[in-house]
């Protein structure tokens, strides 16, 4: 079973990497999931029976599911949604339940197999930083992404192609590193949850690993150049040290203030040098201190409007059509063509674009239910749960993945609150039985 538990570890981590092998709709390592979960059946179906947290995990999201196919077959019936699309994405809501429930598995089986999941993904966050244009086997490891993805795919052809012109001619000022991801977008959903993962982990056991992990994902953070994500990781790290329990909180507050302040002139200076210097004085140098990207002002507000009052007038459901026709009014509206163009850059808004505007109420009912939860842990881990929320919001607030949309990551980081709960629960259980043990010697 040792060879299972590592299997697993790999597959979770190599999520939407070998996005480029696959059969029909699913990839390999998805297909290969779900034929594990199904082996495991009779043990998800003991968990689900002993861990109260596990049991309304499952029911949510099968939940969402449900109310999921509710939306699309009203989109069926108007006629702006195939039928087989109705089933692709029941499958893809299951694919939620079976990757969550394995990564709870191998957690309970030890943490060694955590520790390669981890693994997996520290040579995935190596591999973008030494994509980079200033690494000297940059293109030589470009050849090999290149294999990753479908040849015949024209817009990824093309950024692609965009990429390795950056690498060849060495133009690292604005070039955003994506490991063996599509876009720096794409590495960014990985990134944050991945940080957070590691976090946990270190929170649970300390240890170098953990650290070491931690800062190479900031640096490959930092080389996105994706603002969001930087300061979702500071603001998850800052408000652990601030709310730092034990009875060095004095001392960690004040190393804390001090890499604060070291990390303002860092950026200050990073400002102020060559490095951020644009000759051509087409942009405004690098996105990590610029406000605005190539010198735009930025029409994500916009995008927000566009998107929330769009789902605003489109309760029940919202298709493609309906979209566009809202996107159509604000842009004669508005004048601003990225309104056509994107999506509207917010997880939280996208919610009823998958599940109605219905799905904010079953959503709020789900952080409530994860909260009722995190409030029976240690400290510690009500802290780290609480700040992950936190970094990870800020993170998908300007962005459009999210958890039960196509984010799997963090589904990892959530799914954890059962296991801790449950070795919690255990924990009690035994100062209770020690407790009545002692009394009856005493008597």
């Amino acid at each position: 079973m040792r060879v299972l538990y590592f299997l697993i570890a790999i597959l979770l981590g190599v999520n939407y990497v070998f996005v480029n092998f696959r059969i029909g709709p699913l990839t390999f390592d998805r297909l290969l999931e779900f034929a594990i979960f199904f082996f495991l059946f009779k043990d998800f179906l003991k968990d689900y029976n002993t861990n109260k947290f596990l049991k309304g995990w499952v029911n949510f999201i099968l939940a969402f599911a449900f109310l999921q196919v509710l939306v699309n077959i009203g989109l069926v019936i108007r006629g702006t949604l195939p039928l087989m699309d109705v089933i692709a994405y029941f499958i893809k809501a299951l694919s939620f339940l079976a990757f969550s429930y394995l990564f709870y598995y191998i957690l309970k089986q030890g943490k060694i197999y955590v520790d390669t999941l981890l693994g997996v993904h520290f040579l995935i966050v190596v591999f973008a930083i030494l994509l980079h244009p200033l690494s000297p086997i940059a293109l030589d490891l470009f050849e090999i992404k290149a294999k990753l993805f479908p040849v015949l795919d024209k817009e990824l052809a093309l950024r692609l192609g965009g990429e390795k012109e950056y690498i060849t001619g060495g133009y690292a000022r604005r070039f955003r590193v994506s490991g063996p991801f599509p876009t720096a977008i794409l590495f960014s959903y990985f990134a944050i949850s991945n940080f957070l993962l590691n976090f946990y982990m270190y929170v649970k056991h300390k240890g170098k690993f953990y650290l070491i992990n931690l800062v190479i994902i900031i640096i490959a953070s930092i080389l996105t150049q994706t603002r969001s994500l930087v300061l979702g990781e500071f603001l998850a790290i800052g408000a652990y040290l601030f709310f730092f329990p034990g009875s060095k909180r004095k001392i960690i507050h004040f190393k804390g203030a001090i890499a604060l302040f070291l990390g303002v002139l860092l950026v200050i200076g990073y400002k102020a040098s060559k490095f951020d210097y644009d000759p051509t004085g087409n942009s405004s140098g690098s996105r990590l201190t610029s406000v605005s990207s190539g010198g735009e002002s930025d029409s994500r507000p916009l995008l927000w409007y566009t998107g929330l009052y769009t789902a605003v007038t489109h309760p029940l459901g919202i298709s493609s059509q309906d979209y566009w026709d809202v996107k159509w009014d604000f842009y004669y509206e508005y004048g601003h063509y990225h309104i056509l163009f994107y999506p509207s850059h917010n997880g939280l808004i996208n919610i009823a674009f998958q599940y109605s505007f219905f799905g904010y109420i079953l959503f709020a009912f789900f952080v409530w239910f994860l909260i009722r939860y995190i409030k029976q842990l240690d400290q510690k881990y009500q802290i780290f749960y609480l700040i992950s929320f936190l970094g990870y919001a800020f993170h998908i607030f300007f962005h459009n993945d999210f958890i039960l949309d196509d984010d799997y990551l963090f589904l990892l980081v959530l799914i954890s609150i059962g296991y801790e709960w449950e070795r919690k629960q255990k924990e009690n259980l035994e100062i209770e039985v020690n407790d009545e043990n002692l009394t009856l010697e005493n008597a």
